[in-house]
């Protein structure tokens, strides 16, 4: 898994604030985070990556495609009520910057592999990889406050709530 070993415990302490009722997550890589959040709560999860996998965990939704190549087939899903996503997959700016639009108030968007900025990286070092920075999506989050991201980002996410 590519996570904090300790993961679980930052989304479990994340589901007692805000608890969605669908989550959509780009990146589906080995399934074990997938699982996690399937352990966490009874949300429809609706995973998506581009990689040939043979995973299967009940409860989940998963599609092999190439989310930028076939964004309007997918944009139905974001009309569902209280949605997070979940940026995870292989260019995380790019995922942000094309479906943070579709996000409606009061859903959350976030993004893995992620600090404030390079000099908070090197500092806190909360994660092993620093994949985007606010900078990066400034301005596609103009619409956006932070929700939750004091506690999030130690796990290297971002976590962002649409005003």
């Amino acid at each position: 898994m590519r996570q904090k070993e300790d993961i679980e415990k930052y989304f479990k302490q994340f589901f007692t604030y805000w608890i969605p009722d669908n989550i959509i997550e780009f990146g589906t890589g080995d399934g074990e985070f997938t699982a996690i959040l399937r352990k966490l709560g009874m949300f429809n999860i609706y995973s998506f990556d581009i990689q040939e996998g043979n995973i299967e965990t009940p409860g989940v939704d998963y599609y092999k495609m190439d989310i930028f190549k076939y964004e309007k087939d997918i944009v139905d899903i974001f009309k569902l009520d209280n949605l997070l996503l979940l940026c995870d997959d292989g260019d995380k700016i790019k995922e942000v910057g094309t479906f943070a639009k579709y996000l409606k108030p009061g859903d959350v968007i976030m993004a893995h592999d992620y600090a404030d900025d390079r000099e908070s990286f090197i500092r806190f070092k909360y994660w092993r990889t620093c994949e985007l920075t606010f900078t990066d999506v400034q301005d596609d989050l103009k619409e956006f406050k932070p929700f939750h991201h004091d506690l999030m980002i130690q796990a290297g996410w971002m976590s962002y709530m649409k005003q």
